[in-house]
């Protein structure tokens, strides 16, 4: 539509987005951004997600030198959780401010191997 008299139109459009909303309780797929002694930082599209290592099962340790998380499990010898990494998050809580969204979790997979069940 011509707007008369300025020079401008104007279109009306249609559209659909894709948008999240994550909430308590949420389990998500996420993959590991950065790996620190203190946990993990995963990414589901724009939603940052913080594992602390005290919400991961007490199986994995942090190995400094590699900087991953591996098993002490017999069972799994060969686990390793770096970044890149896909893994399964149960979202405890999340924060919201003006521009992003955050989120703590527990971590309840990676890749194919269940951790535990919390």
């Amino acid at each position: 539509m011509i707007q008369e008299g300025r020079g401008l139109a104007t279109f009306n459009v249609k559209y659909k987005a894709i948008v999240l909303r994550s909430f308590k309780g949420e389990v998500v797929d996420a993959e590991v951004t950065q790996v620190t002694k203190l946990g993990i930082f995963a990414q589901v599209g724009p939603l940052q997600i913080f594992v602390s290592r005290n919400n991961m099962s007490n199986s994995l340790v942090y190995d400094e030198t590699e900087q991953i998380f591996r098993s002490t499990e017999e069972f799994f010898p060969a686990l390793k959780l770096g970044t890149g990494d896909d893994v399964r998050i149960r979202i405890i809580t999340t924060r919201r401010d003006f521009k992003d969204t955050f989120a703590i979790g527990i971590l309840l997979r990676v890749d194919t191997v269940y951790i535990e069940d919390f």
